[in-house]
């Protein structure tokens, strides 16, 4: 399966990136997570809603979060990607980081990245 995702981050919801993805190495959005991650919170606090999609320039942006929200989602596809396979693909990836990890191992985590090479392996068959 051809990925329609370009970018996928993974972050904590306090913005600390855990796996990142990309199919151009080029480009560089390293603030990005910590903005994602502040926005996320502050929808949520204020509506009780979260932030699911945006469009900047001709990038789409689809949010999903998992383990009971300790985990963001954030994928950059192409504007006009299919939002149902751009939600089935982060689906898969949810469901894969679900079985991999718990909240616990995220909210305990000591900062090493390492800890997050396996699954950034397995993201590639995903993706």
């Amino acid at each position: 399966m051809t990925s329609k995702i370009n970018e996928l981050w993974i972050f904590s919801k306090s913005g600390v990136t855990l796996v990142n993805y990309k199919k151009d190495p080029g480009l560089k959005l390293s603030l990005f997570p910590p903005f994602m991650a502040a926005v996320q919170t502050m929808l949520k606090e204020s509506t009780n809603k979260t932030l699911e999609s945006f469009s900047m320039s001709n990038n789409k942006f689809t949010c999903n979060s998992c383990l009971d929200h300790n985990v963001l989602l954030v994928s950059r596809s192409p504007i006009k990607a299919k939002d149902k396979k751009i939600y089935k693909i982060l689906d898969n990836v949810r469901i894969e980081l679900e079985t991999t990890f718990t909240a616990d191992d995220i909210k305990n985590w000591d900062g090493n990245l390492a800890y997050f090479k396996k699954f950034k392996e397995q993201l590639k068959n995903l993706l």
